[in-house]
């Protein structure tokens, strides 16, 4: 499973990502992403937190933007979100073309299609 549901963007040093809950900005979390059967994990702290326009359930959700501690676990997300996209990109060919394909397939065809329109995270 990959859901990026969640997560808003990933840049070069964090993340954001949707809550239904304020998080205080200076707050310090530990993150915890689940990416098929792995997972990525790594400290961040809270660099902003901004209230969404209110659903349609009445629901407060808040868009809370994150810095990692270092480049390594900023380098780590940046993979994380390629699986993401690779993932998404086999389950989309399943459905629209009807070809079941592996991970590796998928990653081939989604690095040939798109890694050079993925944004680089070097400065």
């Amino acid at each position: 499973m990959c859901n990026m549901d969640f997560i808003s963007n990933i840049s070069q040093g964090g993340l954001s990502f949707h809550s239904h809950e304020y998080i205080a900005p200076e707050k310090w979390l530990h993150l915890y992403i689940p990416v098929d059967e792995n997972y990525f994990e790594a400290d961040a702290q809270v660099r902003w937190c901004k209230k969404l326009p209110t659903n349609n359930s009445g629901d407060n959700d808040y868009d809370v933007g994150v810095s990692f501690c270092n480049t390594s676990e900023a380098f780590s997300a940046r993979m994380i979100e390629q699986v993401c996209y690779i993932e998404e990109y086999k389950k989309r060919i399943r459905k629209t073309e009807g070809r079941m394909i592996s991970s590796d397939q998928a990653a081939a065809e989604w690095i040939e299609k798109y890694a050079d329109t993925f944004p680089s995270i070097v400065s």
